[in-house]
């Protein structure tokens, strides 16, 4: 490994802890084919206990940021609008992923809209009635009703999130389709805090078998009459061949995620990133006597395994090996 090349962008003075991904249930009303959770192998699905949320609060500092993410749909949480009041009441940013089912009915919706979440990201994902009912088993029509619903109570309200709207990038469909849902969205939302945000099907490395688009040329001249504020195209190729940071003798050999984040599931697990969706590298449990929700971004399982990815040994960490996220940018 003597030829491993230095750090190129993450915190070269050691890991800094700036954000955490937290789970706060498995469970989830679609059935997503580009998604581990359907799949037979995948873990026990439950729901995190308010006191592990009350726990993070207690210990770690309010400048963190939290997204409420993780496999699961977050608004099936039993307890989901007692978690958001527990978490407002000390992070300063709090973001929110959803299929879109959060905003059901008005109590829901208020949970987040009149809390201090900053950012909400509807994962909406396709256009097109028939290839949403095909792919995620659930009904376009339905969701985009509780979507409308919520934008409303949000244009009339003094403060609401930013409001991201997810798609996944389908050549076939073209770029026609995705304009007629950024002009769908442009006429309803009366505030200027709000995108559609097209990104590339992954394969959470190699965990589901779908197939990812490949025309990275394609993505770029589609969609480059409309990138904008309220349009952008995640394109991570791109972005590195354009970067000046980088040449293209030199990439960075380390991820990002581990030097930034960690990621708490349901069940009490610290996995190092997202990818993980299974839960398979844990380095810890919150549930541990003795556990600490700082200590264990510096633990020495965790140290371990940042070496390890440093050195590019992939031995102990297979979908770390796998991963196509390995090389974004900080």
């Amino acid at each position: 490994m003597d030829n491993v090349l230095p750090i190129s962008w993450s915190d070269i003075d050691g890991p800094k802890l700036s954000a955490i991904n937290l789970e706060l249930t498995a469970k989830c009303n679609e059935k997503c084919s580009f998604c581990p959770n359907p799949l037979p192998d995948f873990r026990a699905k439950g729901d995190i206990a308010l006191n592990l949320i009350e726990k993070m609060t207690e210990e770690l500092s309010q400048d963190i940021s939290i997204a409420v993410c993780g496999i699961g749909e977050p608004s099936l949480h039993p307890r989901f609008e007692e978690a958001i009041q527990i978490l407002n009441g000390h992070f300063r940013r709090i973001s929110v992923v959803t299929n879109g089912c959060l905003f059901r009915n008005e109590k829901l919706s208020n949970s987040v809209l009149l809390k201090n979440v900053n950012k909400i990201n509807v994962s909406i994902d396709y256009v097109d009635p028939k290839q949403y009912l095909a792919v995620k088993q659930a009904k376009l029509d339905k969701i985009l009703s509780y979507l409308d619903g919520y934008i409303n109570i949000a244009n009339d309200s003094e403060y609401s999130p930013m409001l991201q709207i997810n798609f996944l990038y389908d050549s076939i469909k073209g770029a026609d389709e995705y304009i007629k849902a950024y002009e769908y969205f442009s006429k309803k939302i009366k505030k200027d805090n709000w995108c559609i945000y097209i990104r590339k099907i992954k394969n959470w490395a190699e965990q589901v078998s779908i197939k990812e688009e490949s025309d990275e040329e394609l993505l770029d001249h589609l969609f480059k009459d409309y990138i904008g504020a309220n349009f952008v195209v995640e394109n991570w190729n791109r972005y590195l061949r354009n970067t000046n940071w980088i040449s293209d003798q030199e990439k960075p050999n380390t991820c990002r995620h581990i030097y930034k984040y960690y990621m708490l599931l349901w069940n009490g697990d610290v996995v190092p990133c997202c990818i993980d969706a299974k839960g398979t590298m844990p380095v810890g449990n919150a549930n541990a006597k003795g556990f600490n929700f700082n200590d264990i971004f510096f633990s020495a399982e965790y140290v371990e395994l940042r070496k390890q990815i440093d050195q590019r040994n992939f031995k102990l960490y297979p979908l770390c090996g796998r991963c196509n996220d390995f090389y974004k940018h900080p």
